[in-house]
Formats: structure tokens, sequence, C-alpha cells
């Protein structure tokens, strides 16, 4: 069967109908969840609290209303006030993230948690699904938005998987528009700085150095903010936990199954800690230059920042399927793109892998420790630049009929 045949399989009324069910279904999950739970002390079946990992964060929260910012990153501290939240709760879910991010959540700890999760989620999905409005004004934009299995598993774990898809994606797509504004959001990301490493040569190949201006002082501001409001022991205890997440992220402490990169992929299989981190880095690497090649060169800017999306992704060896709400971003602006214009052959079926990938293979990878997710990514990447090629092409091919009637008078 052909590409071509393939992507015929993936039809607008399919979308529709398909959506529609994913919503209504995550719909009764998350009530049948709620209920459950409700007489269960706030755990799920699998003895997690209401939230998941929101937990941390109302509990960093609270030691940082108590005095204690830098406690977030001691065990025991931490593990206190997340029983403090859910009582029932016996997991400990640990804290990784940098100071500026305990200003994000600062609010929390001051209101009672259920408040806390359900203010969080509705803030950040409101966010999201503005950034998705700005992609695409297709009347089923945003259903499709809701339908992504990413967007329900960050949903269920309480995660900053919106709030990132809403600045970086926000900052992207504002870029032509809004130079400086644009640099704002994207200093914001500064708690989640894995994710910045390509962001400042993205812009400097472009020449967009106001953007760049923008942001490198926003995040330098955010940084000194929280220097000021919570001291340097935070910083001093965020630099020193660099080594704990080596090593829980090497030897497995974390669900390998829900890490879509492609050292774990290569790690799931056996193959050596420096040899996957070798092929990961090579990964990373070749994205990262072809993704600049890209953004230098002519063609829509739309499908640049499609391109950049999955590249940012493959950087970083720590992230997880929650973080594939960023992918919201490449599928909606490659289907909008391909409203008015040719898509690469492979384009839909790779969108609709990409797009059904944060639910299928998680599971797939903890039943076999083959993990798919890089895979489906790095398709979505080479679709959005055959695409652009495409289009590259099509600007060439248009030129000279521009230019010869002129020549001809």
């Amino acid at each position: 069967m052909r590409l071509q045949d393939l992507d015929r399989l993936v039809n607008a009324d399919r979308v529709r109908n398909y959506s529609l069910l994913l919503v209504v279904g995550y719909a009764i999950a998350v009530v049948a969840w709620l209920v459950y739970m409700a007489g269960n002390d706030w755990l799920d079946p699998f003895g997690s609290p209401l939230g998941y990992d929101f937990i941390t964060f109302y509990a960093a929260s609270d030691l940082a209303r108590m005095g204690d910012p830098a406690g977030a990153f001691d065990y025991y501290k931490i593990y206190a006030r997340e029983v403090a939240a859910v009582p029932a709760n016996t997991s400990i879910f640990l804290w990784h993230y940098p100071p500026p991010f305990n200003l994000v959540i600062a609010p929390l700890a001051f209101v009672p948690y259920p408040v806390a999760l359900a203010g969080w989620l509705a803030s950040t999905l409101g966010l999201y699904l503005l950034m998705v409005r700005r992609i695409s004004d297709h009347r089923y934009a945003l259903l499709i938005a809701l339908a992504f299995p990413a967007t329900f598993i960050n949903l269920m774990h309480g995660q900053n998987g919106f709030l990132n898809a809403a600045l970086l994606g926000g900052g992207l797509l504002l870029l032509d528009k809004r130079p400086w504004l644009a640099g704002v959001l994207i200093g914001l990301m500064v708690y989640k700085p894995h994710f910045g490493v390509l962001l400042p040569l993205l812009l400097a190949v472009q020449g967009r150095w106001k953007t760049f201006a923008s942001a490198s002082a926003t995040a330098l501001a955010v940084c000194a903010i929280a220097y000021v409001a919570y001291g340097p022991e935070p910083w001093l205890a965020f630099f020193a936990n660099f080594d704990r997440v080596s090593v829980i992220l090497e030897r497995g402490h974390l669900p390998w199954s829900k890490i879509p990169s492609v050292f774990v992929m290569f790690a799931s299989l056996g193959v050596p800690m420096k040899a996957a981190y070798a092929a990961h880095a090579a990964v990373a690497v070749g994205l990262a230059v072809a993704t600049l090649i890209a953004w230098r060169g002519p063609g829509p800017q739309s499908l640049k920042v499609a391109l950049a999306i999955p590249a940012i992704l493959a950087v970083s060896p720590y992230c997880f399927d929650y973080d594939l709400v960023l992918l919201a971003l490449p599928i909606g602006l490659l289907a909008d793109y391909g409203r008015t214009s040719p898509l690469a052959p492979g384009a839909r079926i790779a969108m609709a892998a990409a797009f059904l990938g944060p639910v299928i293979f998680p599971t797939v990878a903890y039943q076999t420790h083959v993990q798919l997710l890089p895979v489906t990514n790095l398709l979505l990447y080479v679709v959005v630049w055959r695409t652009l090629a495409l289009a590259q092409r099509a600007d060439v091919a248009v030129a000279p009929a521009v230019v010869s009637p002129n020549l001809a008078g």
C-alpha cells in the first residue's frame, strides 16, 4: 500500500468522529475516576493520589510558604507535605524544578488541595486552548485539541504540559507580529531549561534579535526575582540534584515506558548507557543542525515552527508523555497548512501516529520494552521537513510566472 493510500484513511470525517468519541470517553473516565477516588481516600486503583504529579507542585508550594523552598529537594520534607495534602498517600513524588517554577506555583498552597488542582488545570488548559485557536480557526480545532491523548494524560497527571505548550507555542507563533511579546513568552520557559537549548540558536539564525533580547532579559529577570524571593539555597539544591536525576533516569526509577527519548528507546533494549547516550546525542545534533538549516532557508514560517517542536523534544533525554502536549503545535500547524496547500506523502498517517502515540506506545513499551514514541516524533519531523521542501520548490516554480509578464511587456 502506498503512503498516499494510507493518507486517505485519515480524512476529515474520521478525525471529527473519532475526536468526539475520545472526548466523550475522557469525560466518562474522569467522572468514574473521581467517583472511585472519592470513596477511596482520594487514591486511584494503583494507590496514586488525586492529581498524581501535581502533588509535588502543591507540596513544593507549601514548603515555600513555610519558608523552606529548598526543602522540596529533600525526600523526607516533600513527602511529609504530600501526605499533608492527601493523607492516605504512601507514594513519594520527587521535585526537580529550578526556583523560577516556584514563582509559578507559589499561590497553590494557600487554598485546599482539590481547589488548587482544579484551578491549575482549568487555567492552564484555557491557555493551551487559546494557543490552539491561534494555530487554526477551523471549527473542529478545539475538539481535536481536547481529543489529543497527550491532553488527557497531562490532565490526569496535573502536570504543566498545557502551560509549556501555551508559552512555547505562543512565543513561536508570535515571532512575526509581536517579536517582543514572543520573547517574553519564550523567556518564561526558563523553568524548563532542557527545552530551551535549541531556541536561542533558532532565533539567531533568523536574525530575530528583538525576540532574542526580550527572551534573554525575561529569563534573567525571572531568575533574579526567584533569587530575591527564595535566596540561594533552592538554586544550590537544584544544581546538586542533577546527579540524582541522572541516577534515577539511568536505573529506571523513572518509568521508561513514559519517556519518549531516543536515549530511553535504546536503553530499554539493553544497549549500554554510554552507547544509548551517544545514539541520543547523534539524533539530537542531527535534528538540531537540520532545523537550523531549515530556519535559515526559505519557506512558510508556520512549517518552520512545526519543525522546531519535534527537534526540541528530541534534544533532551529527560521528558515525559505529558510533555507531548507540545506536539499539538506541529500537528495543528501541518493540518492547517494542508487545508490550502499540498502535504508530503505520508503526512496524515504520521500526524495520526503522533496524535495517538501517547496513549498507545507507553503500554507497548511497558509490555515489550520497545519504546516507539521517539519514532513517531521523528516521523512527524520528517514529514514536516518534506512538506517544507515541497513549499520551497513551489515558490521557485511560481517565481518565473510572476516575472515573465513584465518581460513580455
